[in-house]
């Protein structure tokens, strides 16, 4: 059984949480993302058919959360740009691409701009189309006879 004193002591305690309340949010500061200062309409419109933009939450190998701006084709080829710094959404901007949910993401190269990125992303997002194309075109039977 807890004594006196401690119950006491820990009525005080509980009191005083109570009492103070959580603390304000007026000192939270708040910063744009990369999802927040990409107009993703106008991103989908220069990327090939069948290619959707969203932002997402991830984690990078041991670092804090962050959110990246991800292209993807309907086959799962995925583009992810990920700011280097997350309060400088347009500054540099590091490009990864991932062929499969099997394959590793691979670092392709850092932009130094949020608008460079993205014109790098369009070209991969085209080169994979051009590549697509050929695979299937490829594949199909010959119809000389």
């Amino acid at each position: 059984m807890i004594g006196l004193g401690i119950r006491r002591r820990l009525r005080s305690v509980v009191e005083r949480i109570r009492r103070s309340g959580p603390p304000p949010l007026d000192s939270v500061a708040v910063a744009p993302t990369i999802g927040d200062v990409v107009d993703h309409g106008a991103v989908e419109r220069r990327l090939p058919g069948g290619w959707r933009v969203t932002r997402e939450i991830v984690q990078f190998h041991g670092e804090s959360l962050a959110e990246v701006l991800r292209l993807t084709d309907r086959a799962g080829f995925r583009i992810t740009l990920k700011p280097t710094e997350m309060l400088e959404p347009t500054g540099s901007v590091e490009l990864y691409t991932l062929a499969s949910p099997f394959d590793a993401r691979q670092r392709r190269e850092t932009a130094d701009s949020l608008a460079a990125a993205l014109d790098s992303a369009v070209e991969i997002a085209a080169a994979r189309q051009v590549q697509q194309s050929h695979a299937q075109s490829a594949s199909r039977p010959s119809t000389d006879r």
